[in-house]
């Protein structure tokens, strides 16, 4: 799970920023929503 964190594109982060977001916006609206689910449901069916 620490690597695919780790793969996600650090520009999402960086253009939510400069359109406005703060780090909890960022956090639950892109990295989360977006990336954390798949990830959660992927590691939940293989396991």
């Amino acid at each position: 799970m620490v690597q695919f964190i780790r793969g996600m594109p650090i520009v999402l982060d960086e253009s939510a920023w400069i359109d406005g977001c703060g780090r909890f916006r960022i956090f639950t609206a892109i990295i989360f929503r977006k990336h954390l689910v798949q990830g959660i449901s992927t590691t939940g069916l293989k396991t």
